[in-house]
This record gives C-alpha cells, sequence and structure tokens, in this order.
C-alpha cells in the first residue's frame, strides 16, 4: 500500500531524502521543496537582484538535490542555507555576478516560472516582495513608504507568497 501525502507530511527532512534517494519517490522531493522552497528564495532574494533571478537559483538548488544519489553529511537545512550563499552574488564568497545565462548553462532552462512569475503577481504584490526580500525593508518600513497599515503590508507579502508557491506547484 502507498503511503498518503498525510503520511509523508510527518517524516523527517532526512527520512523524505532517503526515500528521494533510494526509491526515486518525486513525492518526497516535492515535499522537501514544499518545506523549504520560499525559505530558499527568501534568501536568494537578499542577495541578487531581482526575483526572477532567485527563482532560478532556487530551481537550481532544487535540481541538484533532485541529482544526488547519496544523504548529504550534515543537515538538509543547513545544506540548503549554505548552498543558497554560494550560488548567490556576495563579496563574502567571491562571486560577483549571477545572470540567466549562468544558470542556463548549468542546466536550468528559461521560460515558465522564472521569466514571469511576478509579472503574473498583482503589481502591489510584486512590489511589496520587492521591497521586503530584495531591499531588506521591514513591515514598518514598507508600512510608512507606501501609507499602508503594518498589518496590511503583512497580510499583501503572506498572500503574494503563498500565489508564488501555489505558481511553483503547477509548473
Amino acid at each position: 500500500m502507498q503511503p498518503s501525502v498525510h503520511d509523508y507530511k510527518k517524516l523527517s527532512d532526512e527520512a523524505l531524502l532517503h526515500r528521494y534517494i533510494a526509491r526515486h519517490d518525486p513525492l518526497a522531493l516535492h515535499l522537501l521543496f514544499d518545506r523549504y522552497g520560499h525559505l530558499v528564495f527568501g534568501l536568494c532574494c537578499r542577495f541578487v537582484e531581482g526575483a526572477p533571478m532567485a527563482w532560478q537559483v532556487t530551481q537550481q538548488i532544487f535540481l541538484e538535490v533532485a541529482a544526488w544519489s547519496a544523504l548529504p553529511e550534515d543537515n538538509f537545512r543547513s545544506w540548503l542555507y549554505r548552498r543558497a550563499v554560494q550560488l548567490c552574488p556576495s563579496p563574502e564568497n567571491g562571486v560577483q555576478s549571477t545572470s540567466a545565462e549562468d544558470f542556463t548553462t548549468q542546466g536550468c532552462k528559461p521560460g515558465g516560472l522564472n521569466e514571469d512569475a511576478f509579472d503574473r503577481l498583482d503589481e502591489k504584490k510584486g512590489r511589496y516582495l520587492q521591497f521586503f526580500y530584495a531591499d531588506g525593508m521591514t513591515f514598518q518600513e514598507i508600512a510608512t513608504e507606501q501609507g499602508e497599515r503594518t498589518s496590511d503590508v503583512g497580510r499583501i507579502i503572506f498572500e503574494a507568497k503563498q500565489e508564488l508557491k501555489k505558481m511553483l506547484e503547477t509548473v
């Protein structure tokens, strides 16, 4: 009998990785992406210019996970964080620029979510995500600048992230 999605959600990261690597179970990889995709994306938004590039980095990281043939030596969450920092440009890691061409040559094909996810978002939601993740503004700073209540800014960003997550699930 095949375990249900609910059963899988109870599994640890390591158990899901093991199921994916040993059994080539796509549901296990999907659930890991569901758990951590938005976190990796948020981290990448702090380093790269524009959300499309952050999505490309996020997808590149999960493509690497999909190619694994053995479990990582350290914690999966730690590996995700370290890999995101390695792929994103910053003075600390020596990566100076990241272009769409760089990721295309590494296996990320252009199109789909990478190019138009933000175009499909409401303009305000996309702008608020840009302020929060790419520009590093707080909810309060965005609220003050945009003439909104802080709680509304939080709600708008939450809704935008949910919409992006749904877009990813349909890719």
